[in-house]
C-alpha cells in the first residue's frame, strides 16, 4: 500500500474538513485567477486520461515500470505501453489473455524477449508520460497507469511543431549502418539519428525512446528529419512559441522562459510563451528561504513544464536544479535516520517539509500527515511549528520531486532493521 512504500502521498486520511477548505480555495483560485493564496499540489483526483506528466523511473521489471511523478504520485507502465516495439506484439497476444494479476495487469510471460524492458531503460530516467486510466487497484490502493507510447504522449503535435533546434521525444524504430530511424508518433514524419552524432554515454537500442534536438527537416514532403542526440543541447534548449503553438502541443519536459506573476503563500503563477500561465507548487519553487524573500513579480528564469492537462488548461512547472539541468539527486538510502531534521514548511492538513543535513550538503525531506506521530494528529499546524528540529528516518524516494519521504514515528524509529515490508 502507499503508505508502507513511503512515496506515494495518499490524500485520504487526512481532516476532511480541512481537504474540503484547500480544494475549495484551489478551486476559486484557478476559477479566479485573482485573489489565490495556495498552489494546488497535484492530486490523485484531478489526473485524468489524456493528461501529460514528466516522471522518473523509479524502478524497471519483466512487466513495466514503476514511475515516481510530481508531488509524491506514483505511476505504472504496463510492459505493452513500455515502447512500441514491445506494445504492437503484447497487444495480440493479450488479446486472450484477460487477468490482471499484478501492478501492471495481466501480460504473457513466455513472450521472445528480442526487446527488454531492462535493456531499454534504468532507474533515474526521466521520461514523458501520459495518463491512460486510473483505477482504484484491488487491495483499494490507487493506480495510475501510464504509457510512454508517443502516439499517446504526442497527441495533438502535428509535423510543423518539429522545426529546426527544437527538442522532441522519438522512439528508434530500426538499427541501420549508419545510424537509426526514428519515429515521433506524429503522422507522416520519421527521422534519423546518424551514428556520428551518437554520444558515447546514450543508450540507443530498437524501442528506446529518447529525446533529440532536430537538426534539419526533410527536403520536400518525403525523407527523414535529421536529429542530433547532444545531452547538453537536449537539457538547455528553450522551447519557442511558433505559430502551430497552443496548449495541447505543450509536452512535459519543455524547457521555457517565464515569468512571475502572482506571488503566492507557497508557489507561483508564472507567464510564458505570451499566451500561457502555469504555476509552480511548494515542492518545485526550490525556495527555501521563502517564496516571498525568493521572488518577485515580473521576475524572468528558467522553468521546465512537468505536467500538462490541456482539457482543463492546467499547467504545473518547476524550478528544480535536477529536473532544469538534468543531473542526478543524491538521496540518502531507505532506512537512514537523521537527528537534525529542521521543519521549514507546515501543510495545514498534510504533512510538513524539512530540511535534513546529509553530510555536506541537505536534502528536502517530507513527512506526510500518517507518518508524523503513532498518534492521530488533528491540528499538524498546532502541533508542528517552523524551525524546530526532530529526529527522522527515510521511508521513500520521490525522485522527481529530489526529496526523501521521512517518518517521525518513534516505532519507525526504533525498528532495529528497516524494511519497506
Amino acid at each position: 500500500g502507499g503508505a508502507s512504500r513511503g512515496g506515494d502521498d495518499d490524500d485520504d486520511d487526512y481532516d476532511p474538513f480541512a481537504a474540503i477548505a484547500r480544494a475549495a480555495r484551489g478551486a476559486s483560485t484557478r476559477a479566479s485567477g485573482g485573489g489565490a493564496k495556495f498552489v494546488e499540489t497535484l492530486k490523485y483526483k484531478a489526473l485524468r486520461p489524456g493528461a501529460k506528466i514528466l516522471g522518473v523511473v523509479s524502478e524497471v521489471t519483466p512487466r513495466g515500470l514503476v514511475m515516481s511523478l510530481p508531488d509524491g504520485l506514483r505511476g505504472t507502465v504496463a510492459r505493452g505501453e513500455v515502447s512500441d516495439a514491445l506494445g504492437r506484439r503484447s497487444e495480440s497476444e493479450s488479446e486472450s489473455e484477460s487477468s490482471d494479476d499484478d501492478e501492471y495487469g495481466g501480460e504473457d510471460e513466455d513472450e521472445d524477449d528480442s526487446v527488454s524492458i531492462e535493456s531499454l531503460y534504468a532507474p533515474g530516467e526521466v521520461l514523458r508520460c501520459a495518463v491512460l486510466s486510473l483505477e482504484k487497484g484491488k487491495t483499494g490502493g490507487k493506480r495510475i497507469e501510464l504509457s510512454l507510447r508517443l502516439e499517446r504522449v504526442c497527441a495533438g503535435i502535428r509535423a510543423d511543431s518539429l522545426t529546426e533546434g527544437a527538442v522532441a521525444p522519438a522512439v528508434v524504430q530500426s538499427v541501420e549502418d549508419h545510424g537509426y530511424i526514428l519515429s515521433f508518433g506524429i503522422e507522416g514524419t520519421s527521422g534519423f539519428l546518424p551514428k556520428k552524432n551518437v554520444a558515447s554515454d546514450v543508450n540507443v537500442r530498437k524501442g528506446k525512446i529518447l529525446d533529440i534536438v532536430i537538426a534539419s527537416a526533410p527536403k520536400g514532403n518525403k525523407g527523414y528529419f535529421t536529429v542530433t542526440s547532444d545531452q547538453k543541447r537536449i537539457s538547455s534548449t528553450v522551447a519557442h512559441e511558433t505559430s502551430a503553438m497552443n496548449v495541447s502541443t505543450l509536452l512535459p519536459g519543455m524547457l521555457v522562459n517565464s515569468r512571475v506573476k502572482q506571488i503566492l503563500s507557497d508557489g507561483l503563477s508564472v507567464s510564458f510563451m505570451t499566451y500561457f500561465s502555469g504555476t509552480v507548487d511548494c515542492f518545485h519553487v526550490n525556495a527555501p528561504k521563502g517564496v516571498s524573500s525568493t521572488f518577485k513579480v515580473g521576475q524572468r528564469m528558467r522553468a521546465r513544464i512537468i505536467f500538462v492537462d490541456s482539457a482543463a488548461k492546467r499547467i504545473c512547472l518547476t524550478l528544480l536544479p535536477h529536473l532544469l539541468e538534468h543531473s542526478a539527486v543524491n538521496l540518502p538510502k531507505l532506512g537512514k535516520t537523521f537527528q537534525t531534521a529542521k521543519i521549514e514548511r507546515v501543510d495545514a492538513g498534510q504533512g510538513v517539509s524539512l530540511n535534513v543535513p546529509d553530510g555536506d550538503h541537505n536534502v528536502v525531506g517530507y513527512a506526510h500527515v500518517s507518518q508524523l506521530s503513532d498518534e492521530r494528529v488533528d491540528k499538524v499546524e498546532k502541533k508542528f511549528k517552523v524551525g524546530r528540529s526532530v529526529n527522522v528516518r527515510v521511508i521513500g524516494h520521490r525522485l522527481l520531486d529530489g526529496i526523501v519521504s521521512v517518518s517521525l514515528k518513534s516505532s519507525v524509529m526504533a525498528q532495529p532493521f528497516f524494511s519497506l515490508d
